[in-house]
């Protein structure tokens, strides 16, 4: 969508936002246990016969690991929520905070991600500020024993890099939604990797949040089409328009 011209029209374009909060932190919940119980390997060898697998030897509880959250919005704020249901301790990191907010904090990204067990990264991609987050010194800083989770955008993750780190073990494992190349092809390296769990960029796809994304358009086209200001537009600008001059403001 054509958003900067939309605004110059005083065209809203209604976004969804929260709408699938919760499908995206139990999405990244899920991968993370998959891969602390060693399910994917375990169930694709059991098929060939291989009972033994269950020697592997890779599995572990999660209880009092600890888990860095890298991006403390509201999808993170859940995730953390649920991890420390899991008797997990929980630490955070968020590149738009402040060094002295992450004072407050009392984490170093390079600290916290040496003493992470589970890194879940959780932000939006901004480019030029996002992208690369988590690249070789970053996961040369992990424990080999880490895994990683990310469920917000390809390009925060250096996917070279990661493939290296999965292939020489510098971690053990990670739990991946989303991709530099979307849709992914057969032949990406990423999906050859060892101890990798992947999923299509499906994470907000539960019936439940494509539910709530649709009421929340639905009202919002409606309200836009009542002549009535909806809160939740790509550009608050488009209210600057002379066509929604004293216009009231829609309930949600």
């Amino acid at each position: 969508v054509d958003v900067e011209s939309a605004t110059k029209l005083g065209i809203p374009v209604v976004v969804t936002p929260g709408a699938n909060n919760r499908s995206v932190a139990e999405h990244a919940i899920t991968l993370m246990l998959a891969l602390s119980k060693n399910m994917v390997e375990s169930d694709v060898e059991q098929r060939k016969g291989n009972w033994k697998i269950r020697d592997a030897k890779k599995a572990f509880e999660v209880e009092e690991k600890t888990c860095l959250i890298i991006g403390l919005g509201t999808i993170g704020k859940i995730i953390a929520h649920l991890c420390i249901g899991l008797d997990m301790k929980v630490i955070g990191y968020d590149t738009f905070l402040s060094k002295e907010q992450m004072a407050e904090l009392g984490d170093d990204k390079f600290e916290a991600l040496k003493a992470a067990d589970v890194v879940i990264v959780q932000m939006p991609l901004i480019e030029g500020v996002t992208n690369n987050t988590i690249a070789k010194a970053e996961l040369d800083a992990m424990k080999p024993t880490a895994l990683l989770i990310n469920c917000s955008r390809g390009e925060i993750v250096n996917e070279p890099d990661l493939c290296e780190a999965l292939k020489s073990g510098s971690i053990a494992g990670a739990g991946l939604d989303v991709f530099w190349n979307e849709p992914t092809h057969i032949d990406d390296e990423i999906l050859h990797c060892p101890n990798v769990i992947a999923s299509p960029h499906s994470a907000a796809q539960t019936r439940e949040a494509v539910i709530k994304m649709a009421k929340m358009c639905v009202n919002g086209c409606l309200a836009v089409v009542d002549g009535k200001k909806w809160p939740y537009v790509a550009d608050k600008a488009v209210y600057d328009h002379p066509k929604w001059a004293g216009k009231e403001w829609a309930e949600v």
